[in-house]
């Protein structure tokens, strides 16, 4: 038989479901910005990018694939889980990229999502695991981020970082560091920034890593989030690994998946930038106006609330302030702790967003939506409206960590 025949054969037994094994072949997909790019495949059991490239300059090529889940618990005990590529509900457009993976027992989907928000700046990621059963599992948490790039050793690479500015300054405040081999570093950050001892000052959730010449060229990462993570940087030989995410100490530590629930990894930018740290801020700033949005400018945002340790304060009252009296504003409970609502501005204002956690140490994210603003309302303006029409409403990814005693 010819190579043509045999090449129509095969084909043919595709086509009337007779070859399984390529229902599971690879799928690949570029997404890109003006300033970076991204080569992404689906394996048959995991998704991998494949290389991380700005316009012009040095690619940055990735060489590990996505660790995805392994096992999962429900009660005492623990059930492996074994990941299939799903082609049919897997999807490569302009400005998104999802690889969809299901597991069948138990019955779980793995959603990997890269997007592009605008037509400039970074790109964003995160993993979405749906459980379509009825039954109540946990998971530990995934990372947000794992990157393992091939550089040569004898190439010198700075790192950069900055630490919050909460309580007394640090002496340096930004860091910009060689890492050269051997290099090993840990930055944390969490929503009060509370000084821990033995550990350095906590740092704003992003790094970049750039070459030290007179382009200054490299790549930045950063996680939109504002609960406990952590970032990793270290080299070693040709290898240079990089992991952002939830942090998983105190442990150990495991996700609640809900029957018929879903969880999602903090979302993660990645780009590439020139010109050093400078080059990459400027290109960052513009990117967050115009993504991360503001409640000020585009009548919408997002307040996170958490209940301590007090058990005697099952609610609380948020006075706000900036908002339009005339204009009525919806509120998203994201647990669903209160029904959703429609305020008016000057009740938000005079009365407060009224919270209730009746659990000690819970929380919840309240989305606040302009519905329907009065004449002249200064939270829109027009020269802000190109701007605000491009917007979308702020998400926050977040897991819920449990401790869980062994």
């Amino acid at each position: 038989m010819s190579p043509r025949a045999t090449h129509g054969f095969a084909s043919l037994l595709a086509a009337i479901g007779l070859i399984p094994a390529l229902a599971h072949a690879q799928l690949h997909g570029t997404l890109a910005t003006s300033d970076v790019a991204v080569d992404l495949r689906a394996a048959a059991e995991a998704p991998q990018l494949l290389e991380l490239r700005a316009a012009s300059g040095p690619q940055w090529v990735n060489t590990v694939s996505e660790k995805l889940p392994t096992s999962i618990e429900r009660g005492r005990a623990r059930i492996p889980v074994e990941w299939r590529l799903m082609r049919e509900l897997s999807s490569v457009r302009p400005g998104r990229v999802m690889f969809v993976y299901e597991s069948p027992k138990p019955h779980l989907r793995l959603t990997w999502v890269w997007q592009a928000r605008a037509k400039f700046g970074p790109l964003e990621h995160r993993v979405i695991i749906d459980n379509l059963t009825g039954g109540e599992y946990r998971l530990a948490p995934m990372d947000s981020l794992r990157l393992q790039l091939r550089i040569p050793a004898q190439t010198p690479l700075v790192h950069f970082y900055v630490d919050k500015g909460a309580g007394e300054p640090t002496a340096n405040g930004t860091h910009e560091v060689s890492a050269s081999e051997g290099y090993h570093w840990t930055g944390w950050s969490t929503t009060f920034a509370h000084p821990v001892p033995g550990r350095p000052r906590e740092i704003i959730p992003y790094e970049a890593v750039f070459l030290p010449r007179k382009d200054g060229r490299g790549w930045y990462a950063g996680i939109e989030f504002s609960g406990r993570t952590r970032l990793t940087l270290r080299r070693a030989g040709d290898r240079l690994s990089s992991v952002l995410g939830l942090d998983p100490q105190p442990g150990p530590v495991v996700t609640r998946l809900a029957p018929w629930g879903r969880l999602e990894t903090p979302t993660v930018f990645l780009g590439t930038f020139a010109r050093g740290p400078d080059g990459a801020g400027n290109q960052l700033r513009p990117w967050v106006r115009a993504v991360l949005g503001s409640a000020h400018t585009c009548g919408h945002g997002v307040i996170f609330a958490f209940h301590g340790s007090d058990t005697a304060q099952p609610e609380h009252r948020f006075p706000l302030s900036g908002l339009n009296a005339r204009t009525t504003y919806r509120l998203h409970f994201e647990d669903g702790t209160s029904p959703d609502t429609t305020v008016s501005g000057q009740q938000l204002m005079t009365s407060g967003l009224r919270v209730v956690l009746r659990y000690s140490l819970s929380s919840e994210l309240v989305f606040i939506s302009a519905r329907q603003p009065g004449r002249g309302d200064p939270a829109v303006r027009s020269s802000e409206a190109g701007r605000c029409a491009t917007t979308q409403r702020p998400r926050v990814s977040r897991l819920r960590q449990v401790a869980h005693s062994r």
